[in-house]
């Protein structure tokens, strides 16, 4: 079962133009005493002055990480942000994790976020 923990680790991002970026993470998680990586792209394009469509999509690899290791998943998200001032903002997002361990299962998966600047 999960527990309470951090992760720490290094990023890297590269960004060949304005739109896109490319990067990858390691990171070590306390609660699962393994370790997680990620490569990913990610685009971004502004749909108006307030406004933003970003697309990523990446594959992650686990080592020890909660009793698994090996190729994690692939996974996506598109998300679309309407910042109603410079404080607040909302972002409706829709994404999916298409396992690569048989041990685990694909999900699809949506929601909203609200975002508050102090």
């Amino acid at each position: 079962m999960f527990r309470d923990a951090f992760t720490v680790g290094p990023f890297v991002n590269w960004h060949p133009n304005r739109d896109w970026r490319v990067g990858g993470i390691v990171e070590f998680d306390t609660g699962a005493d393994g370790w997680y990586g990620a490569v990913e792209a990610g685009w971004s394009r502004p749909t108006g002055r307030d406004s933003f469509l970003r697309a990523h999509a990446g594959a992650s690899a686990v080592s020890d990480f909660y009793g698994r290791s090996g190729m994690n998943d692939l996974y996506a998200r598109l998300a679309w942000t309407y910042g109603f001032n410079r404080s607040v903002a909302i972002t409706p997002f829709v994404g999916t994790s298409i396992t690569l361990d048989s041990a685990a299962s694909t999900r699809l998966y949506a929601g909203l976020w609200f975002e508050v600047n102090f």
